[in-house]
């Protein structure tokens, strides 16, 4: 499809697309395009914009915006887009334009009711040391794993926090999409440890009652010889109450190496 027809096409879309179909393409397409672009795009024309101007996406043929499309059930954009709706869905199961990582937790995000939302919000507080504020701002289930990827508590090679929540919410439903991605993208894990970190005496425990914390401090190293002691090591946190306090240095990233599971990221530039 050339260019010129898939814009025009777009614009069509446009017309077509309601605040929920936006949210839901803003949270498929970060991988795509800068955060803040996206956190700013009010309308289906601000996405599509931004997701031309990176020159890594092959928008040539609409089939990555279809892959989108079909996810959030708007098979007739598919349509519009002049691709098959069967070929597009076979597609994205050998061979996705989107990230794997990325559509998973789009489908655990689709199948989880309200209540089981703010349990792992209240899980997030407890075991995995969410502030309090940032999560006064978690609207959605979507905000929520965008959180968690933000403090690096969940990303493509790193899945067991996340089959942590699901277990604790007694989805083993959901824990089957996660195993499936494990045996389908063996190369996105990083061989993390699989032990069940919620799995207390024996008995999972649940998000309706407090979870212990999971992430005690590390034992600091024995000196002389002696014990080990459950002091938290002084090289843990960084002292702020200096004057002057130094320097920050800010690593901007756009490429990553293939099995660190990250596509190109120019949208990096914009957030930093």
């Amino acid at each position: 499809m050339a260019n010129l027809r898939l814009r025009q096409i777009l614009v069509e879309i446009c017309s077509d697309l309601g605040s929920d179909d936006l949210e839901k393409l803003k949270f498929l397409l970060r991988d795509v395009t800068g955060s803040a672009k996206l956190e700013m795009a009010t309308m289906a024309i601000d996405i599509f914009s931004a997701i031309e101007k990176n020159k890594h996406v092959a928008l040539h043929d609409g089939s990555y915006l279809a892959e989108c499309f079909s996810l959030i059930g708007r098979i007739d954009l598919v349509r519009k887009l002049e691709l098959d709706p069967r070929r597009v869905e076979v597609g994205m199961e050998t061979d996705p334009r989107l990230f794997p990582f990325r559509i998973l937790l789009y489908k655990i995000s689709e199948d989880l009711s309200d209540k089981e939302f703010e349990q792992l919000k209240y899980h997030s507080s407890k075991a995995l040391g969410i502030k309090r504020g940032q999560l006064q701002k978690v609207k959605h289930v979507f905000d929520l794993f965008v959180l968690l990827e933000k403090n690096l508590l969940i990303f493509p090679a790193s899945i067991n926090v996340l089959k942590d929540m699901l277990k604790a919410l007694n989805r083993g439903d959901l824990l089957e999409l996660v195993d499936e991605y494990q045996a389908k993208y063996p190369h996105l894990i990083d061989g993390e440890n699989n032990t069940d970190s919620l799995n207390i005496n024996g008995a999972t425990q649940t998000l309706e009652s407090p979870v212990v914390d999971q992430y005690p401090s590390l034992p600091s190293r024995p000196q002389n010889g002696g014990p080990q002691t459950n002091e938290p090591s002084p090289m843990h946190a960084y002292e702020m109450n200096a004057f002057p306090r130094g320097f920050c240095v800010i690593i901007n990233n756009n490429n990553f190496y293939p099995q660190s599971g990250f596509g190109c990221r120019v949208g990096s530039d914009e957030d930093a």
